[in-house]
């Protein structure tokens, strides 16, 4: 298991915005359960060149094109990555 620094952000940005309470650091609780992150490099940002626009949105591609890269499995309950060549949980 692994998460990536994008879903770090979008949880952060739906922390301020209030759509999502969260008690304590985010980055704390992962590394204290052991759970590794995964930033973003030069490889995950060309790939969004090559995904098509079936959805826009700049965070899911971003964790799309990540999958793609290193292989990974998403778990996720979006309908729209469905779309992707992506594996699925």
């Amino acid at each position: 298991m692994v998460v990536g620094a994008i879903s770090l952000a979008e949880i952060a940005t739906k922390k301020s915005l209030g759509k999502v309470t969260l008690t304590g650091n985010i980055v704390e609780i992962l590394r204290s359960n052991g759970i590794p992150i995964l930033g973003v490099n030069e490889l995950h940002a060309a790939r969004l060149e090559h995904l098509p626009l079936h959805y826009r949105d700049p965070f899911d591609r971003l964790l799309i094109a990540q999958a793609q890269i290193e292989g990974l499995t998403m778990v996720t309950v979006d309908r729209h990555f469905a779309a992707y060549d992506v594996s699925l949980v």
